[in-house]
Order: structure tokens, then sequence, then C-alpha cells
């Protein structure tokens, strides 16, 4: 999912995010891409589309600046701690590839369309840790027998 604020940056985050995940041989047809209205209602989306159970991982990509006001803290807390805490309640590889920063400009650095791009880095992570657990249960179950 992606968050709406910051877009021009959060567009190249979700190319990014496309671009690891095509790699890897998924069918961009496969691909969903879910848009929030800012990047606090981020954790939210991705617990329920992780409780859904139709997806191996999720990617969330935003963006969070820092402007005059303690805003960005409070934000930027929540949304990294709902991820994570979306993720280990339900199971499900959920990838933090939210930007948080106070430079507008390192930002875009962090999007642009190379291998440092966040949402790309994210996609490749979130895809891993789903093999890597769909393996580990495979192996838990071949024990019990």
């Amino acid at each position: 999912m992606a968050s709406q604020y910051h877009k021009p940056i959060v567009e190249k985050l979700v190319e990014g995010a496309v671009r690891g995940f095509t790699q890897k041989g998924v069918k961009k047809d496969r691909i969903e891409i879910f848009w929030v209205p800012g990047a606090f209602e981020i954790p939210l989306m991705a617990k329920k589309l992780a409780e859904s159970k139709r997806y191996d991982c999720l990617v969330c990509v935003g963006c969070v600046l820092k402007g005059e006001t303690d805003h960005y803290e409070h934000v930027a807390r929540s949304v990294s701690m709902g991820i994570q805490s979306a993720s280990l309640s339900t199971g499900v590889p959920i990838s933090f590839s939210v930007l948080l920063s106070d430079d507008p400009q390192i930002a875009y650095e962090r999007a642009r369309e190379n291998e440092n791009n966040r949402g790309y880095e994210g996609a490749l992570t979130a895809f891993e840790m789903a093999n890597l657990l769909k393996k580990a249960i495979l192996k838990s179950e071949r024990r019990k027998y």
C-alpha cells in the first residue's frame, strides 16, 4: 500500500516495489496497489490486507517529511510500530519502506530508479521473507511426521 502524501516521491517508491517483485518473477497482474490518504493510515490497511490471507507479503511505501512541529515524530513512530505490529500479529511479512526524513532531497534520492530505491528494497525483503517463512513452515511440518 502507498500513502498519497508526497505523491511524486511515493509513486517512485511504488515503481521500485513493482520492479523488485517483477525481477523476482511475480507477474504484474498479481501485484495490487492500495492508495491510502496518508502514512498514518498505512498500518490499518496493512493489517486488514494481511488478515485477508490473500497475500504472501506486503510492502508499505510512503514519505513523512519533518516540518516545524513535533507531528513528524508522532506519525513516524506510529507508522513504524503499527506496521511491525501488523506483521507480528498476522504472521505476514510486511516490509517497512516508508521514508522518514527531515530533508526532501534525501527522500528523493531514496526514491530514485536504482538499487537504493526503498520500495525496490522493500519488495526484495518482503519476497525473501515470504519464501523463508514458507520453507520454515514446510520443514516444521515434515518434522512432525
